[in-house]
């Protein structure tokens, strides 16, 4: 359809998206009345009020539910958007640090935590150029890296960054490290591969993704 004819489409859907988080919100209201210690409604309650905008009331749920369970990395991440929402990027770095400790294998949660880290740099979004846009992933990690030494996903982080930079021998050594803890990493040993075949050490290459 014309571009024109889209927009009363979408006013509509955000319109049912309103009143659904609405009718969520009471029902869960209702519900907590009779059943006021369930975590699950708590949530469903905390969810709806943040998709409704009311972050305040949905903060002090998150903070009631993480009160109860302080490693709930669901809840360390909601509050951690609710304060990005706010630009109060500390609170929602340190939220999301916290999150990643209690789930350190989660990606998401560690590119989550990159994206709040460039946030408060004040980068809204990543640089057009390869080269700008790698070293500025590589200083975020190493910087993250500080105080998450060990956590295999910013490990790798960092090494792609290097990798496109075409600083393929510091990326090989931090690809190698992620290898000796994890020699069946396919991914690794793949890029592993790759830096191999830049150098044309092709037997090399072919024994890795062997």
């Amino acid at each position: 359809p014309p571009r024109s004819t889209l927009f009363p489409y979408t006013t509509l859907f955000r319109s049912a998206k309103a009143e659904q988080s609405k009718m969520v919100v009471d029902a869960a209201a209702r519900l907590l009345k009779e059943l006021p210690e369930n975590a699950a409604l708590l949530r469903v309650r905390a969810d709806g009020l943040a998709n409704l905008g009311q972050d305040s009331e949905a903060q002090a749920v998150y903070e009631q539910l993480l009160q109860r369970d302080p490693s709930d990395a669901a809840v360390l991440v909601n509050l951690s958007s609710l304060a990005g929402r706010r630009k109060d990027y500390a609170s929602a770095k340190e939220l999301l640090l916290r999150a990643v400790k209690v789930a350190p294998e989660n990606v998401e949660l560690v590119s989550r935590l990159v994206g709040v880290e460039m946030e408060s740099r004040g980068v809204t979004k990543p640089p057009e150029a390869n080269a700008e846009q790698g070293r500025m992933v590589l200083d975020v990690a190493d910087s993250l890296l500080e105080e998450l030494s060990e956590n295999a996903n910013l490990l790798r982080f960092r090494a792609d960054a290097l990798t496109d930079l075409g600083q393929d021998g510091e990326a090989q050594a931090v690809y190698e490290r992620l290898l000796q803890r994890n020699p069946g990493d396919a991914e690794v040993l793949a890029n592993l591969s790759s830096l191999a075949g830049r150098r044309k050490d092709y037997a090399r290459a072919r024994g890795l993704l062997l």
